[in-house]
C-alpha cells in the first residue's frame, strides 16, 4: 500500500493503485444491475454465445470425450452451458471487478523466445489459480477494511475455474479483445496475463461515483490482417472459416493433448505427436509471435510466484523422477494435476 493516499476521496483511483501494488496491471468495475444491451452490443453478444455453443456441441460429439476430454479452450473447467449472468456464481450479484495479472516479463520472454520452453510460461511457477485467488482475497479484504466501512457483503472470487465466462466479461469491460490466438489481448501489454475477478453484492456505487462501467461495449479488435499466430500454430488448430472468422479447433491443439487428454501416447494422432517438439505441458507457439507481446511489463513487475521451476531442468533429469519426486517437485504447481502417469507420458513424447 506504499502508493495509496487514504486522504484521497477518489476511491476508484485508490483501488487501481492498490491493485497495482498486488501486481495487477489492470482493474475494471462493471455494474451488473444496469447493463445496457444496445443493438450492436447484443449482436456481438449473440455471436459470442453462438461460437461458444458451437464449440460445446463440437466437443460433445467428439469421440475422444470418452477418454476424459473436457477441454473448452480457457473455459475447460466450467459447466457446459453459456450464460451472461454473474448470478451463476453469486445470487443477487451487483458488481463485478475484473483484473489482469501478468505472468512473464520482457527479458524473461526474450530468453524463452531464444530457447522455447518445455513447460508453457503460465505454468512454470505456482498454480496461477492459487496466485490470483490469494491476491484477490487479500485485495478485497483490504478494500472492505479501508474503503467500504468494513462491509460484510457477500463476494466470490473467480479465476478460470467457475461457471462464468471470464473472456466475455474481459471483452465488455475492455480489458482486451479476443485475439486470433483465442486469448484476451490488450494493445498496451499483449496477452501474457491471466484473468481473475470478484463478484459482490456490495453496492459499490455508494462509494464510487465515477468510473464504473454502466454501458458495456466490446473492446475494439486490433489484430487487423495479422495472421502470425495462425501461421505459427504447428498443428493448424487456428483456422479461418468461410466467413473469415478464426476458429479454434481444440482437437488439433497440442495443449489440448498434453494438458487434458487422459489416453495413451498411441491414441494421440500421429500428425499431432510429430509436432510436440520437446514440449511437456502446454504450447506457447501462437503467443510467441504475437506482436503485442513486445509490450509486456518489465521483469520486476512479475510476481515471484511465477518463477520458473521447470524449464531450466534437463529432460533426462526429469525422466529420472519417480512418483514421489514428481509430487514433491510439483507441489503447489498446476502441473501436479497431470498426475505421474501423464507426466511420464508427456516426457517420453517430448523425448522423441
Amino acid at each position: 500500500m506504499k502508493n495509496i493516499n487514504f486522504k484521497n476521496v477518489d476511491i476508484l483511483e485508490n483501488l487501481k493503485i492498490l491493485a497495482t501494488d498486488f501486481g495487477f496491471i489492470d482493474c475494471k468495475i462493471l455494474d451488473l444491475q444496469s447493463l445496457y444491451f444496445d443493438e450492436n452490443f447484443q449482436k456481438n453478444a449473440e455471436i459470442s454465445k453462438k461460437n461458444f455453443e458451437n464449440l460445446v456441441e463440437k466437443i460433445a460429439q467428439n469421440a475422444l470425450l470418452n477418454n476424459g476430454l473436457h477441454y473448452l479452450t480457457a473455459e475447460n473447467t466450467k459447466q457446459i452451458r453459456y450464460d451472461f449472468s454473474a448470478n451463476l456464481l453469486l445470487p443477487n450479484a451487483k458488481f463485478l471487478l475484473i483484473f489482469a495479472l501478468p505472468y512473464v516479463g520482457k527479458s524473461q520472454l526474450q530468453k524463452y523466445l531464444q530457447n522455447p520452453p518445455k513447460v508453457a510460461l503460465h505454468a512454470v511457477g505456482r498454480d496461477y489459480h492459487k496466485i490470483v485467488r490469494s491476491k484477490l482475497k487479500q485485495f478485497w479484504n483490504l478494500c472492505c477494511q479501508k474503503f467500504f466501512d468494513n462491509s460484510a457483503a457477500n463476494f466470490r472470487i473467480f479465476c478460470d475455474s467457475t461457471p462464468i465466462l471470464e473472456k466475455f466479461f474481459a471483452q465488455i469491460c475492455e480489458l482486451g479483445w479476443l485475439g486470433k490466438n483465442n486469448l484476451i489481448t490488450n494493445k498496451h501489454y499483449g496477452n501474457l496475463f491471466v484473468i481473475g475477478g470478484i463478484i459482490t453484492t456490495l453496492e459499490l456505487d455508494k462509494y464510487i461515483q465515477n468510473g464504473i462501467i454502466k454501458t458495456p461495449k466490446f473492446a475494439k479488435n486490433h489484430c487487423g490482417k495479422c495472421q502470425k499466430c495462425i501461421q505459427n500454430c504447428p498443428t493448424q488448430a487456428l483456422q479461418i472459416d468461410k466467413n473469415q472468422r478464426v476458429q479454434f479447433l481444440p482437437e488439433r491443439c497440442l495443449a489440448f493433448y498434453l494438458n487434458e487428454f487422459h489416453g495413451e501416447s498411441a491414441e494421440i494422432p500421429p500428425e499431432i505427436r510429430s509436432k510436440i517438439n520437446g514440449k511437456i505441458y502446454g504450447c506457447d507457439d501462437c503467443i510467441s509471435v504475437c506482436p503485442f507481446n513486445r509490450f509486456v511489463p518489465s521483469d520486476e513487475f512479475i510476481s515471484k510466484d511465477f518463477a520458473d521451476k521447470f524449464n531450466q531442468q534437463n529432460l533426462q533429469e526429469l525422466l529420472t523422477w519417480d512418483e514421489n519426486d514428481f509430487l514433491k517437485n510439483t507441489e503447489g504447481s498446476g502441473l501436479r494435476r497431470l498426475g505421474f502417469a501423464r507426466w511420464r507420458r508427456n516426457l517420453l513424447l517430448s523425448k522423441k
